[in-house]
């Protein structure tokens, strides 16, 4: 009988500043095997307005048992890399000005 709980990770990873708005869903399970779907665009209740993002994420039992938990949320704003980049040559010239 299992007596401890079976931990998986899933990870959320959305685009949705484009004309059709698309995810990742990855899921690690407690062997640490990694199974994807990527380029996902079902959402339901229809896709987030562009640019928008997502508000909420829903776990569903269905007609099991429930018996699972869900522990340790956190969500993450991540920019995308055409975002950084004006910073992070910013950040360079600053550098290399100061070394001067």
């Amino acid at each position: 009988m299992q007596t401890s709980p079976l931990v998986h990770h899933l990870t959320v990873q959305g685009r949705y500043n484009q004309a059709v708005p698309t995810y990742d869903l990855t899921v690690t399970n407690s062997a640490a095997a990694t199974f994807s779907a990527t380029g996902l665009s079902w959402f339901f209740g229809g896709a987030p307005t562009v640019g928008e993002g997502v508000d909420s994420i829903q776990f569903h039992t269905f007609l099991s048992a429930g018996d699972y938990l869900i522990d340790g949320v956190s969500l993450i704003d991540v920019p995308e890399p055409a975002s950084v980049l004006p910073l992070a040559g910013a950040l360079f010239l600053l550098r290399r000005r100061h070394d001067r």
